[in-house]
């Protein structure tokens, strides 16, 4: 519904605002933070006098008839949003195009706003994607979610039931239904690179669905698992990751978002937070968000929206509508997406289940009480298991080795 709201606040900026539209937009900047940051963008632009007083005087009503013309659409004349009209997403573009070119305010507000900036990728970030392919660990299985409703027919509504599961609107679960489902297996990870030039890096065990084109006035996507995002800018659509527990929404940054929280690695205070979580919240899935760069909002499902800043971890819960926000350490959540197994303070049962997963091999144990060594320090992702059980052995006095498809840890 933004686009709306941009037309009130060009409105309001231009003097022709009404009563009933200016409570309208005073309720909109109440209601979320974020909206008001908006308002306060766009009403402190640098904008001369004389340059107010020639947008004012342009005929918005020949300017509409003008843009109708030159889009040979047919119809109105008038810039009235009706936002429950089956074409409210073409009602949108045409009133913020009018509303903001034809009025004259395009030149020095829009361009910058629609503008779509992809992420700048590190000479890391590359090399892991590149190491990620030579090591053949980037695959996944990429379906077709609208070819698999032709192929069966009662595809149709087990898909749609799963992403109704996500509390998700009806428009979004529409345009979702021929969009694209990536899932990795256990020992497995896969890049991505979306529509908009957003860069998804999918962890194991991990799902994705993304549209091939994001439409409308968001860019919609479902995350279960785990998944690092370096997300492209573009102010006028906010980036949304739909997740079990609630939504991530972004409009330009990097942050990390684990649904299963049970596999997150975090030094200190994180570990701390999810622990207090889960004796608060009575049952259900916990939802880990870091934010690395940038500014996010989490949102429960059925809570309040929560903005974070960069360094802070949230936690979310499917069972009730509190979030924990709580400083980390996000270098954890850097490493695996450059490449790097990072353990801190790691149960050596729980760092061997991450390794064993990954490189598809079993591990036993020739006593129960090498499972609670703690053990910290980095491996290669990308490496052979023969390094990282030298390192163990070294690090922690151990003598295990590698037999086929077993590692048997041994003091």
């Amino acid at each position: 519904m933004g686009n709306y709201y941009d037309i009130l606040i060009v409105r309001r900026l231009l003097g022709i605002i009404n009563d009933e539209e200016e409570e309208r937009l005073e309720e909109w900047r109440r209601k979320d933070a974020a909206n008001e940051a908006l308002f306060q963008q766009m009403i402190h632009q640098e904008i001369t006098k004389e340059e107010y007083e020639r947008y004012a005087a342009i005929d918005t009503k020949q300017a509409w008839e003008q843009f109708l013309a030159h889009t040979k659409m047919e119809d109105t004349t008038t810039m009235t949003v009706n936002l429950h009209a089956p074409w409210r997403k073409i009602i949108r573009y045409a009133a913020v195009a009018v509303a903001v070119v034809a009025m004259g305010v395009g030149g020095w507000w829009y361009t910058d706003y629609t503008k779509v900036t992809p992420p700048v990728l590190s000479q890391e970030i590359e090399q892991a994607m590149r190491m990620s392919e030579e090591s053949g660990k980037q695959e996944a299985k990429i379906e077709k979610l609208s070819e698999l409703a032709v192929a069966d027919k009662q595809q149709v509504a087990v898909i749609q039931e799963e992403l109704e599961q996500y509390a998700i609107d009806e428009d979004v679960v529409e345009e979702l239904l021929a969009a694209t489902r990536l899932t990795t297996h256990h020992d497995k990870e896969f890049w991505v690179t979306l529509d908009d030039k957003t860069v998804v890096h999918l962890n194991y065990n991990s799902k994705l669905i993304y549209p091939e084109k994001f439409h409308g006035n968001a860019r919609d996507v479902i995350l279960d698992g785990e998944a690092y995002f370096m997300v492209a800018k573009d102010k006028s659509r906010p980036f949304v990751v739909h997740t079990p527990n609630g939504d991530v929404t972004v409009h330009g940054t990097e942050f990390n978002v684990n649904t299963r929280v049970e596999n997150v690695n975090v030094k200190g205070n994180g570990n701390v937070a999810i622990e207090r979580h889960r004796r608060e919240a009575s049952t259900g899935s916990l939802t880990a968000v870091v934010l690395v760069n940038g500014k996010v909002s989490v949102m429960p499902v059925d809570g309040m929206e929560k903005m974070l800043q960069p360094g802070e971890m949230a936690v979310l819960s499917s069972s009730d509508r509190h979030v924990s926000i709580t400083q980390v350490d996000t270098e954890p959540y850097v490493a695996w997406n450059t490449g790097t197994f990072a353990f801190y303070d790691m149960p050596l049962s729980k760092l061997m289940d991450v390794i064993a997963r990954w490189y598809n091999m079993e591990v036993t144990y020739e006593s129960n009480n090498l499972k609670d060594l703690l053990f910290s320090g980095e491996f290669d992702r990308y490496g052979g298991i023969e390094p990282i059980i030298k390192g163990l052995n070294m690090a922690m006095g151990l003598e295990s080795e590698v037999r086929g498809s077993k590692i048997v840890i041994r003091k």
